[in-house]
């Protein structure tokens, strides 16, 4: 799998990545109509709150609008193997030479 191609994949599975920014927009409205209903230190607890949800919130819309809100798991991804990519490799053990 190219990085072309693991890309697409995400872009497809993430819909252009329109959910999170929607649950965000509406994390802060919720934490903007508390303050001005309540107070300061409660729309502060709210935003927190809200800020704990906005994956778990993501990831039901995008189950909601059709489709699974996970990359598949069978294959190679590329995507998923920067980690192992960024990670240091382990020295080689020396080898004697025999004189």
């Amino acid at each position: 799998m190219t990085i072309a191609e693991a890309q697409a994949d995400v872009r497809r599975l993430y819909r252009g990545g329109f959910s999170g920014p929607l649950v965000s927009a509406l994390v802060w409205s919720a934490a903007n109509a508390v303050y001005q209903l309540v107070s300061p230190g409660a729309a502060m607890a709210a935003l927190f709150l809200g800020g704990m949800l906005m994956y778990p919130l993501s990831a039901v819309i995008l189950t909601a609008t059709s489709g699974s809100s996970s990359l598949p798991t069978s294959g190679r991804s590329a995507v998923g193997s920067g980690p192992r990519c960024l990670a240091p490799r382990r020295p080689e053990p020396r080898r004697r030479v025999r004189r």
